[in-house]
């Protein structure tokens, strides 16, 4: 939940008496001095502008489940968007929602593309000329603002991750797995796996030296973080461990010839609405789109198979036939033959 307040506040002031812009379409440092209008002072108020942009989607893209937008009302009237101002660079279509509401008084529903519904409404102080003694009883008679019930969704929509979705043997109304076994697995499993992934991810192409085994184990080590390798009692043998599984994985037929004449995708995010109140979240290892009007989910695991698995890829396969519905997807899971 977002709160992006004061949308109309500006930012800096009076330009710099020396603007510099240490590189400018030509490669070159540019200097402007004083109030002379040059070119540069048109560069700057682009990048500026461009940096806003960048700021409130930053700020607006980590709502989850609600957004909230406000802005001042001046005595006027009117809102105002002052230079700087994140609102400065929200649509002009948002902006005259805004004074639509203001003009209004009364809240106004706004649909989105998606056909959510957007509420705008305008909240008024108490009069400006009410004594002070008589706006503070005001205040503190008033009951609780009806605006907090807003935060409270009456048709709540549980977001869970795959795994947690899986083990649940009573909420999701799939064929579960029985209470698939949740265990503590030991650390040095747990990064094994997780590094087999990174690697998966990040394999390089043939003609990078990709069977060069120093080089994958020079870059296994890079893809290894230092918190993890804190926890190891044996970095060597895990690097070691993964890399076997890596090549187990990457050499198997599935894998290898998958994305001849497509495209592969790793580590692909998704959330499916899998019931009315309930959005199920997680990330596909593999997406291979093509060759033609078909894809294919690989699922990587790095241990033997368990019943869980299929279920998985189950879910994964109803999440890219939602994404793609005129594309024929079919799934596998691979598991690595590793000797000993």
């Amino acid at each position: 939940m977002v709160f992006v307040v004061n949308l109309g506040k500006g930012s800096g002031g009076l330009p710099p008496a020396i603007r510099i812009v240490t590189e400018d379409g030509d490669g070159q440092p540019s200097v402007a001095v004083g109030e002379a209008e040059a070119e540069l002072d048109d560069e700057l108020k682009a990048r500026e502008r461009e940096e806003t942009k960048r700021l409130l989607y930053v700020a607006v893209t980590r709502a989850r489940d609600r957004l909230y937008l406000s802005t001042v009302v001046h005595p006027a009237g009117k809102t105002s968007w002052a230079h700087g101002s994140l609102g400065r660079v929200l649509s002009d279509d948002v902006r005259r929602l805004f004074d639509q509401a203001v003009a209004a008084r009364s809240p106004i529903v706004w649909t989105g593309p998606g056909g959510r519904h957007h509420e705008f409404r305008v909240h008024t102080p108490p009069p400006a000329d009410a004594p002070i003694d008589v706006m503070a009883d005001e205040l503190m008679d008033r009951p609780a603002p009806i605006d907090l019930e807003l935060l409270v969704d009456a048709e709540r929509i549980d977001r869970v991750p795959v795994t947690a979705y899986l083990t649940d043997s009573g909420e999701s109304g799939r064929a579960t797995t029985g209470g698939a076994r949740r265990f503590e697995a030991d650390t040095e499993y747990l990064v094994t796996g997780t590094l087999v992934h990174r690697l998966l991810q990040f394999d390089p192409a043939p003609d990078e030296a990709a069977d060069d085994p120093a080089q994958l184990t020079r870059r296994a080590f890079a893809l290894l973080r230092p918190e993890e390798r804190v926890d190891l009692e044996d970095p060597d043998a895990v690097v070691e461990r993964a890399l076997a599984v890596f090549e187990a994985i990457r050499s198997r037929p599935e894998v290898a010839g998958r994305a001849v004449g497509g495209q592969a995708f790793d580590e692909v995010p998704f959330s499916l609405r899998v019931s009315p109140a309930l959005i199920v979240r997680g990330a596909i290892d593999r997406l291979v789109r093509g060759p033609g009007p078909a894809a294919t989910v690989l699922e990587f695991k790095t241990g033997g198979p368990k019943p869980e698995h299929r279920a998985q890829l189950d879910l994964y396969l109803d999440a890219i036939r939602a994404l793609l519905p005129d594309v024929a997807v079919d799934g596998e899971v691979i598991y690595p033959v590793v000797d000993g």
